[in-house]
């Protein structure tokens, strides 16, 4: 794990890489959180995530704006949710990501939200 500037980075082989699973526990409803998939090295630019990746939103508010394709199990600002299945605030949820080529599964606490 690398931290910079308050962002944390897990880099592997992204060649072998195809999917992750979460663990999140969301304490107040107004609190969001991503996961970035698939953005080049950061080097030294701990914004680099944010800049070149895929953003899988966490977000049951769609903060700031109320947007579809800023809800939990969005591709940010890429596609909506087809369905939103977190628990009520202060649950843990399972979070499930795949990536297979361009093709994108977002699973949330077993049922699939974003299929791409």
């Amino acid at each position: 794990m690398k931290y910079r500037n308050k962002l944390s980075f897990l880099l592997k082989d992204s060649s072998f890489i195809t999917g992750i699973e979460l663990f999140v526990h969301i304490c107040k409803p107004d609190i969001t959180s991503r996961v970035f998939i698939r953005f080049s090295d950061p080097g030294a630019d701990p914004w680099n995530a944010v800049k070149t990746g895929y953003e899988i939103q966490m977000d049951d508010l769609a903060l700031p704006d109320g947007k579809a394709e800023h809800k939990t199990g969005a591709i940010y600002d890429i596609v909506p949710p087809v369905t939103l299945a977190s628990k009520h605030v202060g649950e843990w949820n399972t979070f499930e990501i795949h990536a297979m080529g361009q093709n994108y599964t977002v699973i949330l606490n077993c049922c699939t939200c974003r299929h791409r």
